[in-house]
């Protein structure tokens, strides 16, 4: 943990919560996004605590991360990205894709969905690596 540049971390933060509202934005994905999980815009009001709980998991998605960077020795944004990727393909990608499989769901919603979590970790993984 005394590796892990804190400015990288909250600045890591930051722009996972950005992405989130951009990418779930209905002028971007959050129309097709709700229609494809069958919800009515007028259905989410979300709680003000949820964003507590994202900002938690956002915090925990970073730290991670940046112990990925850190184990492998990631020096360049090259690096990094690769880094984003491989952690995206082996944790996030392929554990959707069986619940995805498993529970139905479309193939639509799960590339609209394991998209915005590819962008966030490749960023995540790039600012980490460049703020070391």
């Amino acid at each position: 943990m005394a590796n892990i540049n804190l400015l990288a971390v909250i600045a890591s933060i930051v722009v996972a919560m950005v992405l989130g509202t951009v990418w779930y934005h209905p002028k971007v994905f959050g129309t097709k996004w709700m229609s494809l999980i069958g919800r009515d815009p007028k259905q989410m009001k979300p709680n003000p605590m949820m964003y507590v709980v994202v900002i938690i998991f956002a915090l925990l998605t970073v730290l991670t991360m940046a112990h990925f960077i850190t184990a492998t020795d990631a020096q360049s944004l090259g690096d990094g990205l690769k880094v984003g990727l491989w952690a995206w393909v082996g944790f996030t990608g392929a554990t959707m894709g069986v619940n995805f499989l498993f529970e139905g769901r479309s193939w639509k919603l799960y590339a609209l969905t394991a998209g915005y979590h590819l962008v966030n970790f490749m960023l995540i993984s790039g600012i980490l690596v460049l703020w070391k």
